[in-house]
């Protein structure tokens, strides 16, 4: 009798682990359709602004003209800006969502048990985020120096009379060294692995 009662209950908890991997399974799936989902929006955003840098380098008369001829209403430049914007959202969620799978799909977990903190994931992607579109911006300012270095004094965009050009090139300089500074820290504490010295041998 307490052998087939025994079996029922092991019957019983492999069910309940059936289930749980299931609905876990399912709950990775919607985590990685959102991470995709996301990725594919940066990648499109950041294409977007790319091609209003590039217009904005060589042709800037024509910023102030339809990104789109079927929406009239939509300047090239605005239209960049709010492409740059969603990039740097859809970057820092995708990112977020990655390092959070390859976090738990991991052979190991941190040794503290403190690698995996939320707050440092999002840290580090904002970090990567900060870093890679800084980077883009100055390069892009930089061109605009050799194509149209008056441009530097004035107003970088058309929705407010600051920052200029050369401040904001600056201004993205300053957040590279920042990012990348954090990236480093960061990612040292995700790992969790410290550098030990070897003990001489006595």
């Amino acid at each position: 009798m307490s052998g087939y009662r025994e079996s029922e209950d092991l019957s019983m908890w492999a069910s309940l682990s059936v289930v749980s991997d299931a609905a876990r399974s399912a709950h990775s799936g919607r985590i990685l359709a959102l991470e995709t989902v996301l990725a594919g929006l940066a990648y499109g955003s950041g294409l977007c602004w790319t091609s209003t840098c590039i217009v904005g380098s060589f042709r800037p008369g024509y910023l102030a003209k339809p990104y789109w001829p079927a929406l009239p209403g939509l300047r090239t430049d605005t239209c960049g800006i709010a492409a740059f914007a969603a990039a740097a959202v859809c970057l820092v969620g995708s990112e977020y969502l990655r390092l959070g799978r390859r976090k738990r799909e991991g052979p190991c977990p941190a040794p503290d048990g403190t690698g995996d903190r939320p707050v440092r994931l999002a840290a580090l992607s904002v970090a990567e985020t900060v870093a890679l579109l800084s980077t883009v911006l100055v390069a892009y300012l930089s061109v605009n120096v050799v194509t149209h270095p008056a441009t530097l004094a004035i107003q970088a965009t058309h929705l407010a009379p600051w920052p200029t050009e050369g401040t904001l090139r600056v201004m993205a300089l300053v957040a590279c060294v920042c990012s990348v500074s954090v990236m480093r820290w960061t990612q040292v504490r995700i790992g969790g692995r410290t550098v030990r010295r070897p003990r001489a041998s006595l």
